[in-house]
């Protein structure tokens, strides 16, 4: 169980989860039904989707991205995906878009490794993150 230190500052990651920060603020402060988080929940949505995509197309075109927040924006699309999800198919498939992402990221940055636009430990960044996706994606479907 995590220390009332760590309900008090919901920000503070105290794991490996993207999302960690939001199931420590479910402790605190309980969804209510119908209570307009909606209109919310789907802004951060569809801004998580927009920067993430923004990023990756500059970082696939050897702009300056963090790789980095290319992680962040896609655990944050995944986190406001598992948000709206109703059901545990919504979540599997909100696993499996983010697997997906971490592989062609991993991907991308192989071949930016390659070409000797990046450092290797961008590479070991993005199978790092794959794997971690991938083990999310298998433990998600178990809910």
């Amino acid at each position: 169980m995590k220390s009332p230190s760590n309900l008090r500052n919901p920000h503070r990651q105290s794991d490996c989860s993207p999302f960690s920060s939001l199931l420590d603020l479910r402790l605190v402060i309980p969804p209510k039904p119908g209570d307009g988080e909606a209109p919310l929940k789907k802004a951060m949505l569809d801004d998580a989707r927009k920067v993430f995509e923004q990023d990756l197309a500059r970082y696939k075109n050897g702009q300056s991205v963090a790789f980095e927040d290319l992680y962040q924006w896609s655990s944050r699309w995944l986190e406001a995906e598992l948000e709206m999800a109703g059901d545990a198919a919504t979540r599997t498939t909100a696993f499996k878009t983010h697997f997906d992402r971490m592989k062609d990221v991993e991907k991308s940055t192989a071949a930016m490794v390659k070409a000797g636009q990046v450092r290797e430990a961008d590479a070991a960044a993005g199978r790092y993150y794959r794997a971690q996706a991938e083990l999310w994606l298998a433990r998600g479907r178990l809910r």
